[in-house]
């Protein structure tokens, strides 16, 4: 990656990072007790469901804007994946919501493989049909 692809890479991945943290902030405030969490809700395909949306909006973004990193980017998403599964689960003391008990943070393998569709789309998108 360029320097220039480097420093725009890095700020969307902090700011998704940073999103991600000011809603679990939110909703598991303890004002927010009986918050229904949107991104949970199923969609009735394998466990796909709103942060599966998540992976793939953000994952065609960056498919679009970095077509040529395509490895690198996967493993990132990856990485993520088991950061969430193995410390973010276990640090996060406020990852369960207190009306459904649902967990909140956990790595799954469908979010990987959301990122690699997501990336596709974004790569088709940029290569085919704006090209």
């Amino acid at each position: 990656m360029r320097r220039s692809e480097k420093l725009s890479f890095g700020i969307l991945c902090a700011i998704c990072v940073f999103s991600i943290l000011a809603y679990q902030a939110f909703r598991c405030h303890e004002k927010n007790k009986d918050f229904k969490d949107p991104l949970l809700i199923q969609y009735g395909i394998w466990d796909i469901d709103g942060w599966s949306i998540t992976h793939i909006v953000f994952f065609a973004l960056l498919g679009y804007l970095y077509t040529k990193h395509f490895v690198i980017i996967m493993i990132m998403g990856i990485l993520w994946e088991l950061i969430e599964d193995n410390v973010m689960h276990k640090l996060t003391t406020d990852n369960v919501n207190s009306k459904t008990n649902n967990i909140w943070w956990f790595g799954r393998f469908s979010d990987v493989l959301m990122d690699l569709f997501g990336f596709g789309i974004g790569y088709l998108i940029r290569n085919k049909i704006m090209a």
